[in-house]
């Protein structure tokens, strides 16, 4: 294919190409959007999104995967009021269609075409809905996929292992997380940010509002700096993205990371150093 038949890039993967550039260049790419940030120029979150891209191509289908012991699927021989119950309780727009288990996954069903089926239970035959699995390996770097997803038109694909078994289901969202964070749709548990609360711990996600965290403790004047998020408050004061394991103080408070990516704050554990003025 010479340089004309070449098909046109969309705006997205341009900017990829603009930020990562020589590979050579990632760890100065970084340090520059941190200048940034610590200037003011963009906030944390502007910045985090422009490293979310740097990491696309060192980030595998296997680490956002849903996991195979996580996946919603429904059995071919199921009946279709059961498919129905299953598309309204879960809200998924597809589900994978099983013979018998999980290693024998047919393919997908959508649920625009679940649903025209609604009350004609005598007609549902799921052969004619069912669309083939698209299925990529493991290893496959964020990068590569995004792209395969655009050019197929695809929006999930099912992460076989090396010996052909399924490992787990991957879709653009996944993708997207990685870049701009959680994505929050009205089947998501909002309650998934706060694991533990009392009047003296917070056991919750970086991506939890920093508004929560003053509320709560009943804080008389907010943390200052370039962050909307208790992810990027810490990040901000320590300079560096934390480790599972890591304890530490700012600001007043003990934090400690009990779950953490490359990238993200999964879940930390904040309590204040001293007492701070809550209604009984």
């Amino acid at each position: 294919m010479n340089e004309k038949d070449e098909v046109p890039r969309s705006w997205f993967h341009r900017v990829v190409a603009l930020l990562k550039g020589d590979p050579d260049h990632d760890k100065a790419t970084e340090e520059a959007l941190e200048d940034l940030e610590h200037n003011g120029h963009i906030d944390h979150d502007e910045s985090e999104m422009m490293q979310g891209i740097l990491y696309l191509d060192k980030t595998s289908a296997r680490e956002v995967m849903v996991p195979r012991t996580e996946m919603v699927f429904v059995n071919k021989d199921d009946p279709i009021a059961v498919i129905i119950e299953q598309v309204l309780a879960t809200g998924h727009s597809r589900l994978p269609v099983v013979n018998g288990d999980v290693d024998r996954v047919m393919g997908f069903i959508h649920a625009k075409d679940v649903l025209r089926y609604w009350g004609r239970d005598d007609t549902f035959r799921i052969e004619e809905i069912l669309r083939r699995p698209y299925t990529v390996p493991e290893m496959i770097k964020l990068d590569d996929l995004l792209q395969q997803f655009q050019t197929r038109r695809e929006q999930i694909a099912l992460v076989i292992d090396e010996f052909g078994g399924t490992s787990g289901l991957v879709s653009i969202e996944d993708i997207l997380e990685e870049i701009v964070g959680e994505i929050c749709d009205e089947y998501d548990k909002e309650e998934t940010k706060v694991f533990f609360k009392d009047k003296t711990t917070l056991v919750i996600a970086g991506r939890f509002d920093l508004d929560g965290l003053v509320e709560h403790f009943d804080m008389e004047e907010e943390p200052e700096g370039q962050f909307n998020t208790v992810g990027g408050w810490i990040f901000d004061r320590l300079g560096r993205v934390p480790r599972a394991g890591d304890s530490f103080e700012i600001d007043g408070f003990s934090v400690h990371i009990e779950v953490a990516s490359e990238r993200q704050i999964r879940r930390a554990r904040i309590q204040p150093l001293a007492p701070l003025h809550q209604d009984d």
